[in-house]
């Protein structure tokens, strides 16, 4: 027979333990909506030539789907002189992004006439050579739908890219990621969420691209979010690429 004391000791304990649970599915969902910003899990690794890269995820070959940790820029341009508060003054220099179309319009990224060109030249120039070497051919980089908002509707997985047949060349083996991957990854915590990066999807407005976001901190956790902006202004760009195990 339990005594009073033990039974109230019992009751407190289950009432402690139905708040902690109600607590933490709170966050599961805060986190399935919104998405966070300190990925889960964090497989990095360096190149030859110091650049820092992502791994995404593994198909069941061992291939990988990797990103570049950061956004890539064509260079600088000087901005403004600012006037600091003791008197001196500094030149401001502001990232040279690319053009996601040379004319105001959507298109696929394989029809791009700038951010195509971009990443071709990249996979050539700038790619470490041993990733070149071990770069495979992806499909899906031009299957996408309509638009943003129903992409945002729910997470498609015929529209993910995945390792393709044939031989290796830029424009199948480099591209940047759709609204529908960075949800995935995002979710699944490897992604990493930075501000402001062309991916491959229309946006919602005709004509528009959407961009990666990052919404307003949420109790010290960037948001994911998504906007978009006209083809032929200038953003950062994050390469990705499906390579074999070594």
């Amino acid at each position: 027979m339990r005594t009073t004391r033990q039974k109230l000791f019992l009751f407190c304990t289950g009432v402690v333990v139905m708040v902690v649970l109600g607590f933490l599915s709170l966050l599961w969902i805060d986190h399935y909506r919104l998405g966070i910003d300190l990925p889960r899990t964090n497989e990095l690794f360096v190149d030859s030539t110091g650049m820092e890269w992502r791994v995404l995820t593994r198909d069941a070959n061992g291939n990988k789907l990797i990103i570049t940790e950061r956004k890539q820029f064509l260079g600088s341009r000087y901005f403004t002189t600012l006037t600091l508060a003791d008197g001196t003054s500094r030149i401001v220099t502001l990232p040279v992004g690319v053009q996601f179309n040379s004319e105001n319009v959507f298109t696929n990224l394989s029809e791009s006439d700038v951010l195509r060109p971009t990443l071709d030249a990249w996979f050539a120039d700038i790619l470490a050579p041993e990733l070149r070497e071990r770069a495979l051919p992806a499909e899906n980089i031009d299957n996408i739908v309509s638009d943003m908002e129903h992409e945002l509707q729910r997470i498609d997985h015929s529209l993910l890219t995945h390792v393709g047949t044939g031989s290796v060349t830029p424009q199948n083996a480099m591209f940047v990621l759709s609204i529908t991957e960075v949800r995935k990854y995002t979710e699944s915590g490897t992604f990493n969420i930075l501000y402001g990066g062309w991916l491959r999807s229309p946006g919602v407005s005709e004509g528009r691209v959407a961009l990666s976001g990052a919404g307003d901190p949420d109790r010290g956790r960037r948001r994911l979010s998504f906007r978009d902006a006209q083809a032929t202004r200038e953003y950062g760009f994050r390469p990705a690429m499906w390579i074999r195990s070594p």
